[in-house]
């Protein structure tokens, strides 16, 4: 029984991203993800910007259902401690594929060094939550 466990967890290690509980999660570096009251959100993926060039990107999806309401979802991204002009945006969309997606506000994250949480909203607008 542990083996199949432990299987599934290096699965989810190794493919960059996971959801994980929010006090776990700070103990990493990269980005959190908490959506806000939305539904069917099948593919959700992040954007980090430096120097207004994309530094990083990592996705995420759903084959079967959607995103919960609340859930929280931790991307293994780079941030970057360079005082270099940093920003976040968020892609989300219903297919799993990541086909019609959309993009939200970017947000400023230079300050961060280790890991950003931010909140997607059901205006589907991000605000920044925390960092360090």
């Amino acid at each position: 029984m542990k083996k199949p466990t432990a299987m599934i967890l290096m699965l989810l290690f190794l493919s960059g991203c996971t959801v994980m509980n929010h006090f776990t999660g700070r103990d990493r570096t990269g980005t959190y993800i908490a959506l806000g009251d939305i539904d069917d959100i099948g593919y959700i993926g992040d954007n980090v910007y430096m120097e207004w060039l994309i530094f990083s990107s990592y996705e995420l999806s759903k084959e079967n259902g959607t995103f919960n309401k609340g859930e929280l979802i931790w991307f293994n991204v780079l941030i970057s401690d360079s005082p270099s002009p940093q920003e976040i945006e968020v892609v989300y969309g219903e297919n799993p594929d990541g086909s019609a997606s959309s993009l939200t506000n970017r947000m400023d994250l230079t300050e961060a060094d280790q890991w950003v949480a931010v909140y997607l909203d059901d205006d589907f607008s991000i605000e920044l939550s925390d960092f360090k």
